[in-house]
């Protein structure tokens, strides 16, 4: 009770009020977005390239994913021509296409035509296609194609005359027949080395 009594008051407590400043809100400059003047050639320019992925329903992975394609000029005419890489039905589909999808080799004539030489040119394989790297790993002037797969991967050499072989069993690049090769690049160290992305099975 003695202590109750003596007990001293408590302290006031002062507060001081400080205005919020909010920062003042930078207006971004009026910007003018050019024009790009695309137009749409591919039919005018012969190329009728139409991907088939394989897919029936069950929304696999690699069915979401284009097959790439590339640039380059296989016959050394100085023009730039062009392979687009295809996929395939699953083995196990019910449907089956109705002629055996490949990939389609395009030669440049070089007024902005292309003609299909894909068959015979020993590009004509069914694959699960999902990349494509273009370099001459055998430095013999003609550019060489690698196509990374679901599957066995391909590695192509090209022997002129719009000729290609599949030599990837005996390059030792073909991988294993459940790899999933996902993309792929050449990288120049001494000589010409393939990268090959994977994904895990």
């Amino acid at each position: 009770m003695i202590w109750a009594l003596n007990r001293s008051a408590p302290e006031e407590i002062s507060t001081v009020a400080t205005p919020t400043v909010l920062p003042t809100a930078r207006v971004a400059p009026t910007m003018v977005i050019p024009e790009i003047p695309f137009s749409d050639i591919t039919d005018s320019a012969g190329i009728n390239f139409v991907h088939e992925n394989g897919a029936e329903g069950e929304k696999l992975l690699p069915e979401t994913m284009g097959g790439g394609g590339a640039f380059f000029d296989f016959d050394n005419d100085g023009d730039q021509d062009l392979l687009c890489i295809n996929s395939t039905v699953w083995p196990w589909a019910q449907r089956k296409a109705e002629t055996i999808p490949t990939s389609q080799l395009y030669a440049n004539d070089g007024t902005g035509k292309f003609t299909n030489v894909t068959v015979g040119s020993g590009l004509d394989v069914e694959m699960y296609g999902n990349g494509v790297a273009c370099g001459d790993f055998d430095n013999d002037g003609d550019v060489d194609v690698f196509i990374s797969c679901v599957g066995a991967n391909h590695l192509f050499r090209n022997v002129g005359a719009g000729k290609f072989v599949d030599i990837s069993d005996t390059a030792g690049v073909s991988g294993q027949p459940n790899d999933w090769g996902t993309s792929c690049g050449w990288f120049i160290t001494i000589w010409m080395a393939i990268w090959i992305c994977s994904w895990p099975t």
